[in-house]
């Protein structure tokens, strides 16, 4: 297994590099949505899987009720998606 440290707007493989792409949970941290998720395809010979939350959708989850700055903290990272 090999690591890379790039950014996901500019990833340094070339075109059809890998079988597949995960991304989870890391869309809040890309500058360039549309970009980087061209990377991704650009990169995957045959899928691209992204697995993201809905802090919205997910305001009723039990989690939240014994730990509400978790919630505030969410609504905060993920309110600009």
């Amino acid at each position: 297994m090999q690591w890379l440290n790039n950014y996901a707007e500019a990833i340094a493989l070339p075109d059809d590099a890998v079988d597949v792409v995960i991304c989870l949970l890391a869309i809040h941290h890309f500058s360039n949505l549309k970009t980087a998720f061209y990377e991704m395809n650009r990169i995957a010979q045959k899928k691209v899987m992204i697995f993201s939350f809905d802090a919205i959708a997910g305001k009723k989850f039990w989690l939240y009720d014994y730990f509400p700055f978790i919630w505030e903290y969410d609504k905060q990272v993920f309110s600009h998606l």
